[in-house]
């Protein structure tokens, strides 16, 4: 099961980075990002035989991002002239750190517990959405 885990959030992380490159920094890239973490986050709940839906996820997420204001913090990035190229490969890596550690502390969490509440993954979505 770990290495399957650990396998899931190596495959995110790829198809993230390969994603944002091709649409640029957010909001154009939270359109796939938001689920693409929730799709993650499903199939490591079904590797650890647990079930959560991809809604579910979303909404965790979507709670999150709103108390943390991300939306708005990376609408006025963008539009600041000049500064796009900068902010464009920072945040490529932002999300590639917060892809792995959202994953990776999800698996930590299965790993030590057996099980993760929906309270719970709220913490570790927080946590990784942090580095944003």
């Amino acid at each position: 099961m770990l290495e399957e885990a650990r396998e899931i959030v190596r495959n995110t992380e790829i198809v993230d980075k390969r994603y944002y490159f091709r649409t640029g920094p957010p909001p154009s890239s939270f359109q796939f990002l938001i689920p693409s973490q929730a799709k993650m986050i499903t199939q490591i709940y079904q590797c650890y035989g647990s079930y959560i839906s991809k809604n579910e996820v979303m909404q965790i997420i979507e709670r999150v991002m709103k108390a943390k204001g991300s939306e708005l913090n990376e609408y006025i990035l963008k539009s600041l002239p000049g500064l796009n190229l900068f902010f464009d490969r920072s945040l490529n890596k932002t999300f590639t750190v917060m892809t792995h550690s959202l994953g990776n502390n999800l698996i930590d969490e299965f790993e030590l517990n057996g099980a993760v509440s929906k309270t719970k993954l709220e913490s570790i979505i927080r946590r990784a959405f942090a580095e944003l």
